[in-house]
């Protein structure tokens, strides 16, 4: 304890402590993390706690004060930012199911495809959300997977992409950018979402609650565009453009696009 006025640390006398215990006055325990600020001290504190792994790159980005990040929250309660956590939050929320239907081409109730779509190396894929235009976001990947499942987006003109690392990485996605396809089609800043803006004045304090109430952290559009397009590289590479199931000689055309001038 400390006293009144006083700047060191004292313990109380006349307290009889069992000999048999490591730790006997608790202060081991109590003053590790005062005494040790290294990452691996910090990261075995949280992992004794929550009773399971934490990764240390996650304790470093969190103790160097770095904003927080997708890949950060994942890291330090992926439960929040699994699929059917988000999913849970989206249906709770109106308001937001509302404007990822309209405004962010994100509909969870067309899960209804054109056709049937398959993947060349075989990965299953589960349509999540449809749009307006007759488009589909797929989940890439068994259902219950531990791991993260991609998400790729086709269009009514054949054209496909993969879009997202994850389903908290597509809504923040369609959230932050609502013009990302003209991002895959070459457009760049100032003109990429100038239109959107001109007509939402109030998109950023929108995108801003509606992140927030899907527990998602804050992203502006530089980071959500670099991010759209490195995963978009991956489509062909990696085995996402996908073709019409059953049907030869049906594959989609990629939607990546070099820059317009």
């Amino acid at each position: 304890m400390v006293g009144a006025g006083g700047s060191t640390w004292r313990t109380g006398s006349g307290i009889e402590f069992s000999s048999g215990s490591p730790d006997p006055d608790g202060s081991g325990y109590l003053f590790r993390l005062l005494t040790d600020r290294s990452p691996e001290a910090v990261q075995a504190h949280f992992e004794e706690d929550y009773g399971r792994p934490i990764p240390l790159d996650t304790v470093r980005h969190v103790l160097a004060g770095h904003p927080l990040t997708l890949e950060a929250a994942r890291g330090l309660n992926p439960a929040a930012l699994s699929d059917e956590a988000l999913l849970r939050r989206i249906a709770a929320d109106p308001k937001v199911e509302k404007y990822l239907a309209c405004d962010g081409e994100f509909d969870l109730m067309r899960t209804d495809p054109i056709e049937s779509i398959a993947l060349p190396a075989g990965l299953p894929v589960e349509p999540v959300a449809g749009c307006n235009a007759g488009g589909t976001h797929y989940l890439c990947g068994p259902v219950g997977s531990d791991r993260s499942r991609p998400v790729l987006y086709t269009n009514s003109e054949g054209q496909a992409s993969l879009i997202a690392e994850s389903l908290a990485e597509a809504l923040t996605l369609v959230l932050a950018l609502p013009s990302w396809h003209d991002a895959l089609a070459g457009f760049r800043p100032p003109a990429l979402n100038a239109d959107y803006l001109e007509d939402n004045p109030d998109h950023l304090e929108v995108r801003d609650r509606l992140l927030a109430a899907l527990r998602l952290p804050p992203a502006t559009e530089p980071e959500v565009l670099a991010r759209l397009l490195t995963t978009a590289t991956r489509t062909v590479p990696d085995g996402f453009l996908p073709s019409i199931e059953g049907e030869v000689d049906s594959a989609f055309e990629p939607m990546l696009r070099l820059p317009t001038e």
